[in-house]
């Protein structure tokens, strides 16, 4: 997927690539972590973005094909050589079995693989450059907790309009010779942040240095602005439309005929029933109540939003 889905997608007419990045997304989605909550597939779905957004030809297509293969079979090794003797309950062919529309798993995956794409295809509808960094904010905010995907929205957004702002001010101080390091700087800054808007930030060095010698100093930061407010804005909004979760309480509220004022407190009075109760049925009650953060790490995906 990684060696030949980007490359095709950026061959293709823009129908195509949004059918393509679709496919691909939700594939890479589907068999990159079969517990959400892990969110291990976010890596390989920002490979592809990154991919798409960095297409070379020729001997570098050559080139990246050979370094693919290579990292593929060093994992591959590892991972055999470490969990061989691993029982597994299930196979590869069951994460393909277990795809219906009723498994909250499989909604949140086409909810992810429909609105990176959607929002990159109205990008590149629009001709807006830069179409893969609107895919990687996308990706980026929406995390299975309806919660944290507020809290990643307002962050993102603020975290690369200050990244943006410290950058544009440094790059105008500091002298000509310099300037390149702004990149490694950003690199250095988000393996050492604690918290998600300072590593938006510092994301933003990294992604404007690149893009300042094709678009020049004050266009590249204010497409970085526009791309990640947008990026991030309209999954918010693409989550709040398609949650599962949200789509119930509404049913809910419809068919008893309740006020529309207390919906917010509904949503928040569910999320505490819901992790309420799996901690009891999952006897990790205390666990629950002593370290709410470390309890949603525990517990699997799918029985959160299931129940």
């Amino acid at each position: 997927i990684l060696a030949f889905g980007p490359k095709l997608s950026n061959l293709a007419p823009t129908g195509l690539s949004f059918c393509i990045n679709l496919i691909c997304i939700f594939a890479l989605a589907l068999i990159g972590c079969h517990n959400i909550t892990m969110f291990n597939h976010s890596t390989f779905v920002l490979s592809y973005l990154l991919l798409f957004g960095y297409d070379v030809s020729g001997k570098a297509y050559q080139m990246r094909l050979i370094s693919l293969l290579i990292g593929a079979v060093l994992t591959a090794s590892i991972l055999y050589f470490k969990h061989r003797k691993v029982e597994y309950k299930r196979s590869f062919m069951d994460l393909f079995k277990e795809i219906h529309l009723s498994s909250s798993r499989t909604r949140w995956q086409i909810c992810l693989s429909v609105g990176i794409s959607s929002a990159m295809l109205i990008a590149a509808l629009l001709n807006v450059p830069r179409v893969y960094w609107i895919g990687i904010a996308a990706m980026s905010v929406l995390i299975p907790f309806r919660k944290d995907v507020e809290y990643r929205t307002k962050h993102r957004v603020l975290g690369n309009i200050l990244g943006s702002a410290i950058f544009f001010i440094s790059y105008l101080i500091l002298p000509e010779e310099i300037r390149p390091c702004l990149g490694i700087i950003g690199g250095i800054g988000t393996g050492f942040s604690a918290s998600y808007v300072w590593q938006s930030a510092f994301n933003a060095f990294s992604a404007i240095t690149v893009a300042v010698p094709t678009f020049g100093l004050a266009y590249a930061v204010l497409l970085r602005i526009f791309t990640n407010v947008f990026g991030s804005i309209y999954m918010w909004l693409f989550n709040r439309v398609f949650d599962p979760f949200l789509l119930f309480i509404n049913q809910i509220f419809e068919k008893l005929n309740l006020k529309e004022a207390n919906k917010s407190k509904a949503e928040v009075d569910m999320d505490i029933f819901l992790e309420k109760f799996i901690s009891i049925n999952g006897n990790m009650e205390k666990i629950f109540k002593e370290d709410r953060e470390a309890y949603l790490i525990k517990i699997s995906s799918d029985d959160i939003l299931q129940m």
